[in-house]
């Protein structure tokens, strides 16, 4: 399965169903933040399948460069192909939490792979594309505010912010009554570029080897060998001795 998926595919999630990118980066957008944007296309939008741990800090959103396969069997029940270290973790925990459901259905979600959206905007204010990070409930309230406006879209301008905090926290998408904007968003507002560029959501999310995975497990205190899992590799950068160096 593949981690990604970009525009028409990323969105049937909602409806059932090569270039230099190193300075591609989200913007930011803790809770307070506010963007005046163009919203230049329904499917200018991108789908991860991401990992993460709230309570370890140290790990930071990443998505597997050796991806699993995920599919329903005939009872409703997920199926891995190809599971990562987490993915196996996280299935193990979820069996576990039929014995003691709080204890290890939070430690199964807390690593299992979550999709994450990032959505594309053209902010009026810098005058520049911008890409916002977003949950899937929060993609999902932001979607359906721009599946609203349908072929008036190009004729609105949006403010989308973010207030709250923690399972508080809400993104909000709400039209701009015209006469609001300043005479500088509604100039960049008629001169935006007719589409967003896709090159755009190149290389956005830090992507981590089954190694690197396993080496975060461990970390988190997990014994792999519990789980059928082979131990991370030792690093290989131990000091040469003086006659093995190449020079």
């Amino acid at each position: 399965m593949a981690n990604y998926s970009v525009g028409v595919e990323a969105l049937k999630r909602f409806n059932g169903g090569t270039s230099n990118y190193e300075d591609n980066k989200f913007a930011k957008f803790s809770s307070g933040t506010e963007y005046t944007v163009k919203v230049l296309g329904e499917a200018d939008v991108m789908s991860a399948r991401t990992y993460s741990h709230f309570n370890n800090p140290r790990i930071t959103t990443f998505t597997a460069k050796e991806p699993s396969s995920v599919h329903k069997d005939s009872d409703g029940n997920f199926v891995y192909d190809n599971p990562t270290p987490w993915d196996i973790v996280s299935q193990a925990m979820y069996d576990k939490s039929k014995e003691n459901r709080d204890e290890f259905a939070q430690k199964g979600y807390a690593v299992s792979a979550k999709t994450r959206y990032a959505f594309g905007f053209y902010d009026l204010d810098a005058e520049d594309f911008i890409i916002i990070d977003l949950t899937a409930n929060q993609a999902k309230e932001v979607y359906e505010e721009i599946s609203k406006h349908g072929e008036k879209l190009g004729q609105r301008i949006f403010k989308l912010s973010k207030t709250g905090k923690g399972t508080n926290t809400k993104v909000s998408l709400d039209v701009v009554f015209p006469g609001d904007e300043t005479d500088k968003q509604k100039e960049a507002f008629e001169n935006a570029p007719d589409e967003f560029p896709t090159t755009k959501f190149e290389g956005l999310y830090f992507e981590k080897s089954t190694e690197e995975m396993k080496k975060d497990l461990v970390a988190m205190g997990y014994k792999l060998e519990d789980f059928g899992i082979e131990p991370p590799k030792e690093d290989d950068n131990k000091d040469l001795a003086e006659d093995e160096l190449p020079f």
